[in-house]
């Protein structure tokens, strides 16, 4: 016995002890057998983060709900227990059910509870042998196959905790949401065999009634189908059996449930399966042409979601009923779910659909045995098998095809299709493995939920073989609205989004350098840049980036660049130092940026490593003037940056005066002329200090200049 398996002992036996301590004797007993029973089958850890307390209160309280349950009843409690009234408490809401035990309970209880958004941090389920009398009081409790009455049943008893649900209107409404599902349970699961008999009847109708110009062999697979779905391969949930009324031509004109006719979930004649087509007016164009289909078996999915085993849509098969003449008459309706032997059997061994598979490689012309047709086949093997029961041929062939011609190839690609209601899209997105992730995903999902006017329903990711991973999108859709935009177009949007920064700079490259140059460029700084950068800049603005970064063996190792991004007020510049091998101290680079008359307002650093090449660091500066004066940024960038330089590498002297390349529009060499005025002025003992000199200089840039025009014209030989 494990270390945690000793503890869940020795909680189970404090359980008991408290149990047995605080209540009569029979009761306590009672009790104390029932906390054994409720939690030996609950995870230890799962115990471990509750008191023995308040798991023996659980215990004690269910069985107090369950002292009286009518035959044929399901009961159903949600509370949120706190000390006062209840005697205990706990953090989260409590479930606690009490029902026959039947197939599926636990599932369809969880499935509500996941699409109420409820996350579960207990579950206890046992199954018990409980004896009741007439009335339904509780007589004792024990485990199936322990000695116990003639009369002992099996019931499934529930003590769920979830989070917590205070509003009062959402208790009841989860309440009644589970209370439907546990009623749903009942109905399937006491109709099971009514349904199956049910399609039989219908299975060997078909034989007996045989349809004209249906080929002998598909009357025989639709046969086996029906008998491979008996075959533990679907979840009869529910079934209903429709006549049709006909016009003066023969064609079908109206339809209308047989009475009587309901089975399991669809025991109500107001229980919906296709929304809006209860009648023959709510059909559109499409559902009356399939009344009319002399195919005698159709596959399709259901509006309806399932409260029973998994909340997924139903899964409908309806098959025709004819007349002693053939002629279609009716149709049976089943509602299910396929089962997961279902989606793992090859499509190549499942009835009815084992032709279609078959026909498919054989028009598509390849060799079974050949590379191309094995890849084929796999496809079919793995093509999502909702689409697969309700595709038609030609669809088929051209979809498996298509992305037959993908497997080599690293592209996006988009196939798409609707069912022949038009309730739903199913479309198949086919993406670069490397560039596929849950914002892509989304971004497609909008862009998919736009074009068709839909609502996504479901989606699932698989990894394909090749260098691709395919997303199958199920969008439901309003039956007869076209989509809102061309296949192409749909595609092409999809293309856009899957395309990454490194593509487009790639492109962005090829377009400014050539195809040589810029493919080479690429494969150096595809990875070059870190994410904050390009999630920050377009790839076309960071060719400008790599073209100075290329170019900075020609400037010394320095690269500079001053600009104004379009949003930006006139005042407000930003200064790009590029510096190879290492970044730039901060201490260095603000004094200079302050004497030339600018404001640091942030600066944010960007080390790029190039494949090909030395790691640079690019150290943006924002700047604004101080003065607050707005700044021609054609006539002053080049002055200013080469002002910078040759301050920088020690050409030039790093003062006050420099403010004087924004302020007045003075390159270096002249504000070199004023520096030198200055200074002579200072030797001949002028009476003012040079920072006054400085200050009346910058302060009055219009006579400044001014004076440095009057120098020029007087010596500039």
């Amino acid at each position: 016995m494990t270390i945690t398996d000793r503890r869940k002992a020795e909680i189970l036996d404090a359980c008991e002890t408290l149990a047995r301590k605080r209540l009569d004797g029979a009761e306590g007993a009672a009790v104390a057998a029932i906390a054994r029973l409720l939690y030996r089958g609950v995870a230890p850890a799962d115990l471990l983060r509750v008191e023995p307390e308040a798991l023996y209160a659980a215990a004690l309280d269910l069985r107090r709900f369950a002292t009286v349950r009518p035959s044929g009843t399901a009961l159903v409690r949600l509370l949120n227990p706190t000390t006062d009234v209840h005697g205990w408490r706990s953090r989260h809401t409590v479930l606690e059910i009490v029902n026959d035990d039947m197939p599926f309970l636990v599932d369809s209880v969880m499935a509500a509870l996941q699409d109420a958004g409820l996350a579960v941090h207990l579950i206890a389920h046992p199954i018990l042998a409980v004896e009741r009398d007439e009335a339904g009081r509780l007589l004792s409790v024990g485990m199936p196959g322990d000695a116990s009455g003639a009369s002992a049943i099996a019931e499934s008893w529930m003590h769920i905790e979830v989070d917590e649900v205070a509003d009062v209107a959402a208790v009841e409404a989860l309440r009644l949401r589970i209370v439907t599902a546990l009623a749903d349970v009942r109905a399937a699961v006491a109709d099971w065999r009514a349904m199956r008999q049910a399609v039989r009847e219908a299975a060997d109708a078909i034989e007996e009634n045989p349809p004209a110009g249906i080929a002998p062999e598909m009357l025989a697979e639709t046969r086996a189908f029906l008998g491979w779905l008996d075959d533990d391969h679907f979840v009869f949930l529910g079934y209903r059996r429709y006549a049709f009324a006909f016009d003066g031509a023969g064609a079908p004109s109206g339809f209308g449930i047989v009475e009587g006719s309901g089975l399991g979930i669809l025991r109500r004649p107001d229980a919906s399966v296709f929304e809006g087509m209860r009648d023959w007016d709510g059909l559109d164009a499409a559902g009356r042409a399939h009344l009319q289909d002399p195919a005698p078996l159709t596959v399709t999915k259901a509006n309806l979601r399932s409260t029973v085993h998994r909340s997924v849509h139903l899964d409908v098969v309806m098959i025709k009923s004819r007349g002693p003449d053939g002629r279609v008459t009716g149709e049976h309706m089943l509602v299910g779910l396929f089962t997961s032997s279902a989606y793992a059997a090859s499509p190549r061994e499942i009835p009815w659909r084992r032709g279609t598979v078959a026909r498919t490689i054989e028009r598509a012309g390849l060799d079974p045995r050949s590379h191309d047709g094995k890849a084929l086949i796999h496809i079919l093997d793995t093509y999502p098998r909702d689409d697969l029961f309700d595709i038609a041929e030609d669809e088929l062939l051209s979809i498996a095809t298509g992305i037959l011609e993908l497997q080599e190839r690293s592209r996006t690609a988009l196939f798409a299709r609707r069912d022949p209601y038009g309730r739903f899209v199913s479309a198949l997105v086919f993406v670069p493995r490397d560039r596929h992730s849950t914002e892509l995903r989304r971004k497609m999902q909008a862009i998919l939920e736009r074009a068709y006017a839909g609502t996504l329903v479901a989606f699932s990711t698989r990894m394909t073989e090749g260098a691709q991973t395919c997303i199958h999108f199920v969008l439901r859709t309003e039956p007869g609205r076209p989509q809102l935009e061309p296949s192409e177009v749909i595609e092409a949007k999809l293309v856009e989004a899957s395309r990454s920064w490194g593509d487009v700079l790639q492109e962005a490259l090829i377009e400014r350098f050539g195809e040589a140059r810029g493919l080479a460029l690429a494969r150096s700084y595809a990875d070059a840049f870190p994410a904050g950068y390009r999630e920050a800049n377009a790839p076309r603005y960071a060719t400008g980036d790599i073209e100075r970064i290329e170019g900075l063996a020609a400037t010394g190792g320095l690269g500079l660049v001053l600009r104004r991004p379009v949003e930006a007020p006139a005042h407000v510049l930003h200064f790009e130092l590029y510096n190879a091998g290492r970044p730039v101290p901060l201490s260095d680079v603000l004094p200079v940026l302050e004497h030339l008359g600018l404001r640091v307002m942030a600066e944010l650093p960007t080390e790029i490593t190039p494949r090909d090449g030395e790691r640079v660091w690019l150290h943006d500066f924002t700047v604004e003037t101080r003065s607050g004066a707005a700044i021609d940024l054609a006539s002053a960038a080049k002055p200013f940056q080469e002002a910078f330089r040759r301050i920088w590498n020690g050409e030039a002297d790093d003062d006050g005066l420099n403010a004087l390349v924004l302020g007045a529009g003075l390159g270096w060499r002249r504000v070199a002329i004023l520096r030198a005025y200055a200074r002579f002025l200072r030797q001949a003992r002028f009476a003012y200090a040079g920072d006054t000199v400085e200050a009346t200089l910058t302060g009055h840039p219009a006579i400044t200049g001014a004076i440095v025009r009057l120098f020029e014209a007087r010596f500039d030989p």
